[in-house]
């Protein structure tokens, strides 16, 4: 487990390399007693400023969670970051490298919707230089191995896998989406977001706190799963924080636990 002390406001991390998809660095305690919450971190990368650093108290330290975007070298800051426009898009580009595309090859579908389906869930964006899909799945990417197999054509399902929210007596109405193959939980956010104008963080943070129950501690979707629309008040909730406190929401969704 990498181990990293932080002794001065201002450090220069040239040697940090990722275990998995985000590492919690712990603080030396001599500078940041656990009685006292730290003051926000922030890193500077790049050039830019990234969103402030989620923390939490571990084993007798308080501890900062390094994103796995966050690639050295880069510079640690006591305060509030400044964060641009034009780096929150440059951010959420990443993200969508990150978790929008299923890192494993999805079931062919055999009709025309399906087809249509799969084409939306696994269209690419531009691969930013600095950045590489991780090996390992992202917690918010689809897993379509762990879901049931498509049918074929002329098979008969049954009818508990067809209707499974029917099944369980869950109503219709606030049936927000059903799980495809290949798809994941920041795309089909993200199809959702832009179809009512409201941010992609906001969503995907209001739609698995309203399934949270179902996705469990880390959001994994797979294939045939139904997910229940955010209420309007959750999404709002989401939708009144800073950038900043989105992003790092949206971190500590991706594997904090």
């Amino acid at each position: 487990m990498l181990g990293l002390w932080l002794g001065m406001a201002l450090v220069n991390i040239s040697g940090y390399q990722p275990i998995a998809e985000q590492t919690w660095v712990s603080l030396n305690p001599e500078y940041y007693p656990l009685r006292q919450a730290p003051p926000p971190i922030f890193a500077a990368w790049h050039g830019n400023q990234y969103p402030p650093l989620a923390s939490r108290q571990y084993k007798g330290h308080w501890q900062v969670l390094f994103p796995a975007r966050l690639v050295p070298p880069f510079d640690l800051f006591e305060g509030q970051a400044q964060l641009s426009r034009a780096y929150l898009a440059r951010l959420e580009r990443i993200d969508e490298m990150a978790y929008g595309i299923a890192s494993v090859e999805p079931a062919q579908p055999t009709n025309l919707n399906q087809v249509q389906v799969l084409e939306q869930a696994t269209s690419h964006v531009p691969v930013l230089p600095e950045f590489s899909l991780p090996n390992q799945y992202g917690l918010l990417l689809a897993s379509p191995m762990l879901g049931y197999r498509m049918p074929r054509q002329g098979h008969s399902v049954a009818p508990d896998l067809v209707e499974p929210a029917l099944a369980k007596g869950e109503g219709v109405a606030d049936i927000c989406h059903r799980v495809a193959p290949g798809e994941t939980l920041w795309r089909i956010a993200s199809t959702l977001a832009k179809g009512q104008g409201k941010d992609t963080y906001s969503y995907v943070l209001a739609l698995y706190e309203a399934n949270r129950q179902q996705l469990g501690v880390k959001p994994v979707v797979k294939s045939g799963d139904v997910l229940r629309c955010p209420a309007p008040q959750l999404l709002a909730s989401f939708e009144a924080l800073t950038p900043a406190e989105r992003h790092q929401q949206f971190n500590r969704l991706d594997g904090s636990l």
